[in-house]
């Protein structure tokens, strides 16, 4: 991205808003002297379109973040190989199915690191950007969300409580349309990508489809939809027909069309334009259905240009013959197709025609003047337009620059009067009773308990009108009176899309992240989440020395301090690189900010060049000179986007740059020396350094494409490298490894790497790598840190908000702890295939769901290679449940917890019981697993029935049905098809244990098909 800010910024102000805004900004205009040339401007990039907008745009916030997301996967020059990262995904899929299988403690193979280890701890009372929204037309609880980097979520309680559909089905979890079939609701499209460039979703890799409510997908049209999709609709009453426009991501023009399919999305035939050969020139950004005319259904679509584009045919088209030819609304009395932007349609279901279209300009404006964008109003199925003149200026407006290529949505009540419901949203967002005749703001920077600012999406509840569901940059909100109240309805959709996290080395419960658009959170483990810093968030970082000095990051690494805790804060930026400062040194949209390994008073910031401050903040001093490169004759500064800082010896300083260079200094800054020979050559996300040896470094990289190189290795202080990203086989995938982090017992040999498709790790210096868990599954995960207690790992998701997970058998291969009743006791019985510095293992008992107790210690090996075994006999059988664990004890003091596992004895024993499918997740059809066990009690003789059944409540498979059942314990066994001997796809499913006297109880499972 340097090459696009080689130029003073100014006046980019970073405006913080208090809680519950906290808004994505644009800026203001910056100072026009310093410019890239315009050869260089047009000539070096990733995507034409962004390139060639003007420089105001391309600097202000949402396209900076843009194209530094983007530069990860193509570099200054390349293209975004789409296929490429298909086939990296479905790598990763195949590593998680391979990998995952080894967690069979049932079959006595050896326990992973990481099996069934991740939990999301959220936030869990706040989602991310959403971007799409459908009702079911039949069932007004159920509704489908799409978020932008969050996948696929379902409720079927009104927002209540949603569960993720599509973890494991779309790249990048990248989601910006969803259509229901109004004929069929079960049948469920989905579209992948964002068509606003100005977003920092990667490019869409087609149309995907659900034929169960969710349950299963698959990837549709796929010689003809292979990029974005903006746009996917059913036809009302045939669900063979559907239109989907796709777009070309920015790259050229080859791709954009609507395509039809009269095959319920079997195959695809462009339709728009008409000739064969021509693509359109705008963006097919929205479609609408109208009325019927003579037996056929009539099809609006609305064209806009992107980001400053001028073409002429955009505008709205018509189709009379359920959407197999088109023709533009040429004298409509509509604005010029040239200054049409981004636009939205609304056609209410009991008058079709009558068409609203609410239309930005290029430039993310709206004008009320005649014949500019603005709202449109038809009431004769589009033969004529009027204009609404009173759309207020502050949609997208309001406290910043235009932003209506970002944000912008349309909504109408299904019933017209002549004052119709209408809802139009841009970065505020407003309600009219009266055709648009006044407005009253319901999403504003005005309005301290109102929705979240930057609206993306809306659905007007199709069996009652006063129910409306908006989705925001900050998650989804309800309204149940027509837009006058809401309520937030995002709880457990955890799709919040961080940057980066922070830990609390005193408190290995606390964890802060910096979040897109969401600012800095603050999540303790047990307790609610809680917002604590504004705007769009970045690098937290706590003081090891004392919790209450809290460190926050904003956008192009404004830093701020805190010494209460996060309480108050005061900026600590430098007067060299301070906002609004005409002549500032420019940085990155995301920034490198880190605290020294040795000293808790030294900080660095990466911008042009390292700065670093020796007094926490107070002053600053930039410490290496700018790095440069030259493209065609111009000098250019490179961004430092990593800073890696050894803690084996303080003057050892390593800066990573956006072109791939690294430079190092060994004495603290007076000379850096290039140390780039025999890298890969993209962008350098992240470098580590090993906490005994300064010569030794890890770092990771962007890698775009097919590549092979993602991490590497020197031991000589980067006179050489070493590709240690894993050979054919046990690879790391083909996407960028954003973060990598050393273990806390085997730094030189254990490494855990943030991927773009889920957390990787080896225990063999990089010669393999192994996908850590499926409970993560393959989110965009952008960082990942060991606590100080070397058991805790955390991760920021890009899209999947925030996962913990243990390292728990690290210096131990322990096979999982088992145990079984006897007439004296429980008899506990474990393994380990190998022991490093294993003090022994403590064996912890909660006793009727009491807090665990430590109730005897085994002593262990210390290091041994062979098969070790183990037992102890707890004489405890008291009336009641028992739970068991253990926890290992290495040398130095530090722990490592184990599986658990559970009895009872007495009178719960002899409850009704239903115990956790083993292993879950289940990888159905692979060989190695074989079936998944689930375990139930019953109290007496009884006839029972267990039934696996979908998301959707359909039942897929009866286990045992009407089987007379005796007392004690069970086992039933499900090899992953339904009744009709199918193999199922992954999801979630729910088994349920029914008896004819003691009642039911239900459970949940996670499969992963082949």
């Amino acid at each position: 991205m340097s090459r696009f800010y080689n130029f003073a910024f100014s006046l980019l102000l970073l405006c913080f808003f208090a809680y519950p805004v906290f808004a994505q900004q644009s800026e203001n205009p910056e100072d026009e002297t310093l410019k890239i040339p315009v050869t260089v401007q047009r000539e070096v990039g990733l995507y034409k379109g962004i390139n060639s907008l003007p420089e105001s745009l391309r600097r202000s916030k949402v396209f900076a973040r843009s194209l530094h997301e983007l530069e990860h996967y193509a570099g200054f020059d390349g293209v975004y190989d789409r296929q490429a990262r298909v086939d990296a995904f479905e790598q990763s899929k195949a590593d998680l199915a391979r990998g995952a299988w080894t967690s069979d403690k049932v079959s006595g193979s050896k326990f992973p690191v990481f099996a069934d280890a991740w939990t999301n701890i959220g936030p869990a009372n706040y989602g991310g950007m959403t971007k799409s929204l459908a009702f079911d037309p039949t069932n007004n609880n159920v509704i489908y969300a799409g978020a932008v980097a969050g996948g696929v979520w379902k409720t079927q309680n009104a927002g209540a409580s949603w569960t993720p559909l599509t973890d494991l089905v779309i790249p990048d979890l990248s989601v910006g349309s969803i259509a229901v079939d109004p004929s069929s609701p079960n049948n469920i499209y989905v579209g992948s990508g964002d068509p606003s460039e100005a977003s920092d979703a990667l490019a869409g890799t087609g149309l995907y489809k659900s034929a169960d409510g969710g349950l299963t997908w698959k990837k549709i049209g796929a010689t003809k939809l292979t990029g974005t999709i903006s746009k996917v609709l059913v036809h009302p009453g045939n669900s063979n027909i559907v239109l989907a426009s796709s777009y070309a991501d920015g790259i050229n023009n080859s791709n954009n069309a609507v395509f039809r399919s009269t095959d319920g999305g079997t195959t695809f035939t462009k339709v728009f334009p008409a000739n064969a050969t021509t693509y359109a020139n705008g963006v097919i950004w929205d479609i609408a259905a109208g009325d019927v005319v003579s037996g056929s259904q009539t099809f609006y679509f609305v064209e806009g240009n992107n980001v400053s584009g001028n073409q002429a045919e955009c505008g709205i088209y018509k189709s009379l013959d359920d959407g197999a030819t088109w023709v533009k609304i040429a004298n409509g009395g509509l604005p010029s197709g040239s200054t049409i932007g981004k636009a939205a349609l609304a056609i209410p279901q009991n008058e079709k025609t009558k068409i609203y279209c609410l239309m930005a300009d290029p430039s993310g404006d709206i004008n009320g003047n005649s014949n500019l964008p603005g709202l449109w109003k038809s009431t004769d199925a589009g033969f004529s337009f009027t204009q609404v003149k009173t759309v207020p200026s502050s949609l997208f407006n309001a406290t910043s620059g235009p932003q209506g290529w970002y944000d912008l949505y349309l909504g109408i009540t299904p019933s017209t009067t002549t004052n119709d419901t209408l809802y139009i949203g841009g970065i505020e967002a407003y309600y009219s009773y009266n055709s648009g005749a006044s407005w009253t703001a319901y999403s504003s920077y005005q309005l301290n308990n109102g929705p979240h600012v930057d609206n993306q999406s809306i659905a007007v509840d199709p069996i009652n009108s006063r129910n409306v569901f908006i989705g925001t940059d900050g998650g989804v909100y309800r309204s149940t009176n027509a837009g006058i109240d809401w309520s937030y309805r995002s709880t457990g959709m955890e799709t919040m899309r961080f940057y980066h996290i922070g830990l609390d080395a005193k408190d290995h419960l606390k964890t802060y992240g910096g979040a897109q658009d969401q600012g800095i959170w603050k999540l303790v483990s047990g307790q609610a989440s809680s917002f604590i810093f504004g705007g769009d968030g970045f690098q937290p970082i706590v003081d090891p020395t004392n919790s209450n000095t809290l460190y926050v990051e904003g956008p192009f690494g404004d830093v701020y301090k805190s010494v209460d805790g996060g309480y108050n804060y005061n900026s600590i930026d430098a007067p060299a690189f301070t906002q609004g400062n005409v002549l500032f040194e420019p940085s990155d949209w995301e920034t490198p900010f880190t605290m020294s390994p040795t000293n808790h008073l030294a900080l660095f910031c990466g911008r042009q060049r390292v700065w670093r401050t020796l007094d926490g903040g107070s002053n600053w001093a930039a410490v290496s000179p700018f790095f440069t490169y030259t493209y065609h004759g111009n000098t250019l500064d490179f961004f430092v986007e990593a800073i890696g800082l050894s803690p084996a010896n303080s003057s050892y300083w390593w800066a990573g740059l956006n072109g791939g260079n690294i430079k190092l200094t060994v004495n603290s800054g007076n000379t850096w020396n290039d140390k780039s020979t025999g890298l890969p050559g993209s962008e350098v996300r992240s470098i580590v350094c090993s906490p005994t040896d300064q010569n030794w470094a890890l770092a990771s990289f962007a890698s775009w494409g097919t590549g092979p190189a993602r991490v590497m290795l020197t031991t000589n202080a980067g006179s050489s490298w070493k590709n240690v990203s894993g050979a054919a086989g046990s690879n790391l995938p083909g996407v960028p490894v954003n973060c990598v982090a050393l273990d806390s017992i085997s730094p030189t040999t254990t490494w855990y790497a943030a991927t773009d498709n889920g957390i990787y790790y080896t225990r063999d210096a990089g010669a393999t790598w192994s996908i850590a868990g499926s409970g993560l599954g393959l989110a965009p995960c952008v960082d990942v840190q060991v606590h100080a207690n070397k058991t805790t790992i955390r991760v920021g998701t890009h899209g999947r908000s925030i996962w913990e997970g243990n390292v728990n058998v690290l210096p131990v291969e322990l096979t999982g702890l088992t145990a079984s009743k006897t007439t004296t006791g429980t008899n506990l019985l474990w393994k380990t295939e190998s022991e490093h510095d294993d003090s022994g293992f403590w064996v912890e008992r909660s006793y009727n769901y009491q807090p665990f107790e430590d109730i005897s210690f085994i002593t262990g090996a210390g290091n041994s290679n062979s098969e070790r075994s183990y037992s102890y006999l707890d004489p405890k059988h008291d009336d009641g449940y028992y739970i068991y664990r253990l926890n290992q004890i290495d040398l130095d003091g530090s722990s490592h917890l184990s599986n658990i596992v559970e009895v009872s004895y007495g009178a719960t024993a002899s409850s009704l019981q239903l115990g956790q499918n083993f292993p879950n997740p289940y990888l159905a059809g692979y060989s190695q697993q074989g079936s998944t066990r689930i375990q139930y009690q019953v109290p007496n003789p009884d006839v029972v029935t267990l039934t696996i059944y979908s998301i959707a409540g359909t039942s897929v498979r009866t286990l045992i049905d009407h089987v007379q059942t005796s007392t004690g314990e069970q086992d039933a066994f499900w090899d992953g098809t339904d009744n009709n001997g199918k193999p199922v796809a992954s999801g979630v499913y729910y088994y349920k244990l029914e008896t004819a006297a003691s009642g039911s109880m239900i459970k949940k499972m996670v499969v992963v098909s082949k």
